[in-house]
């Protein structure tokens, strides 16, 4: 008896509850999301939005949503080259590492950002910092093996000695020769008397020199 009124009980209480019914986004509310994936390169989510849209949109809204889903489209195109690219990088510096278990265990998380389609650049970023910080901490142990070169000191610089005066003085320029008037000769006359033969006088005669006199001041 008890077992009974316990199950009718349940079952008022089943029939009087609340029955909550899932209610669907509408067109555009799925066409916000998908841009909003779009702008974050979730372009794999961007589509499925604008597909759930599409049958919820009026007929002019659709040829838009189908506008959209061939550019999604080809975004993800563009993005697998690009994705392609990324990867080959990072795994090339995985490669590098000289550790086998960061190898190991980096190409593990590449691996499984490579199989997401729905990988956006922040994943890949995310790996690409473990790398570097895999390669940083190799290098600093391999450094700390090494013995550390002495620094050289520099040479102590060479005192500058003043400069010479006399030959650091411009050069003088040479003057001009002083010439010294010229005095001309005095003037003389000479008239050679005839009968006068190598130095000989021949009776009185004799050579006269006769000098020109200056004429009388007035």
């Amino acid at each position: 008896m008890l077992l009974f009124r316990y199950v009718f009980l349940i079952t008022c209480c089943c029939m009087t509850a609340p029955v909550v019914v899932a209610q669907e986004n509408s067109a555009p509310e799925y066409v916000q999301q998908g841009l909003q994936y779009e702008q974050a390169e979730e372009y794999s989510k961007a589509i499925q939005a604008y597909r759930k849209a599409r049958p919820l949109a009026i007929p002019s809204d659709q040829k838009l949503i189908d506008k959209a889903i061939d550019r999604v489209e080809d975004l993800i195109q563009q993005q697998a080259l690009v994705n392609q690219a990324r990867i080959d990088d990072i795994r090339r510096n995985i490669q590098a590492l000289s550790d086998p278990q960061n190898r190991q265990r980096l190409l593990e998380d590449l691996t499984k950002v490579e199989k997401d389609d729905n990988a956006s650049l922040a994943d890949f970023q995310r790996v690409v910092r473990r790398v570097d910080a895999a390669k940083r901490v190799e290098t600093a142990l391999s450094n700390e093996g090494r013995p550390s070169r002495p620094v050289s000191r520099p040479p102590d610089p060479v005192p500058s000695r003043p400069p010479d005066p006399v030959l650091s003085r411009p050069p003088v320029a040479a003057s001009p020769p002083v010439q010294k008037p010229v005095t001309p000769p005095k003037k003389q006359l000479i008239v050679d008397m005839p009968g006068v033969e190598s130095g000989v006088f021949r009776g009185s005669q004799k050579t006269k020199s006769i000098q020109r006199s200056k004429p009388p001041k007035p």
